[in-house]
């Protein structure tokens, strides 16, 4: 039953980093769920090295900023290509430990 759940949550969170590369109208709410899916903690039958992937990559995102004007005020905003860069990074870690990633998307 605990690989039911793993996959579950697994998979709830690459739906969402998918969402926020190919669905750029809604990537802000899409990466606004993923962290709050990952700041609400580890569930023990997700992998901590799995886990920490995602944790790292929710940090970074914090970064992101859709609006030109504000990213210009502070270098360490960034914009919707490094944002992409950074979900296909971590697509390929994760599908490295073994996680399906949906094949129509190309990893880092």
């Amino acid at each position: 039953m605990g690989a039911v759940i793993v996959a579950t949550v697994v998979d709830q969170a690459v739906t969402l980093l998918v969402s926020a590369l190919l669905e750029p109208m809604s990537r802000k709410a899409a990466v606004a769920r993923f962290q709050a899916m990952i700041w609400a903690g580890r569930p023990p039958e997700v992998s901590e090295a799995i886990f920490d992937v995602m944790r790292e990559l929710a940090h970074d995102l914090d970064y992101f900023e859709q609006d030109q004007k504000v990213r210009k005020e502070d270098g360490s905003y960034f914009g919707h290509k490094h944002l992409e860069d950074e979900i296909r990074t971590s697509l390929g870690k994760l599908n490295a430990l073994g996680i399906a990633v949906p094949s129509d998307i190309s990893v880092g």
